[in-house]
């Protein structure tokens, strides 16, 4: 019993430390087009830590669904697929980007150009990083 409590002290110590190893590089959110509640947000990760890091879900107060999506390739079409989660390996960077790995953000409402939006990445061992992105016009 006392082994399994180190065990599990020391991945919590771990999971520590890696957190404080991501950080968010540069990024941005898309205005929508007038009419639409659709957004996309796209940024860059680094994992400066030594071991990887897994992405489980995306979320901000200004939508009401936020997912990772990737674009694939499906029998010659290009389509749009919600990505369960984010493999970023150890001393990596990995890039969101248009036609790419991006943030998809559904039911947007209020955005101002030149204004910030929140977001919170949960991870795969249940710990959290909370960054702000600009707002930006197409």
């Amino acid at each position: 019993m006392r082994f399994r409590n180190w065990v599990f002290t020391a991945m919590m110590l771990i999971s520590s430390t890696v957190q404080a190893e991501l950080s968010v590089i540069s990024g941005e959110v898309r205005l929508p087009p007038p009419g639409t509640s659709v957004a996309a947000a796209y940024l860059e990760l680094r994992n400066t830590s030594s071991v990887e890091l897994v992405l489980a879900s995306i979320s901000s107060s200004a939508a009401r669904h936020t997912m990772f999506h990737r674009v694939e390739n499906v029998d010659g079409v290009m389509k749009m697929r919600h990505a369960e989660n984010i493999k970023l390996p150890a001393n990596s960077t990995i890039k969101f980007s248009p036609g790419a790995l991006h943030i998809m953000m559904m039911g947007v409402s209020d955005l101002d150009k030149d204004s910030e939006v929140d977001f919170e990445i949960l991870f795969e061992s249940g710990e959290s990083i909370k960054f702000l992105l600009p707002v930006v016009a197409q």
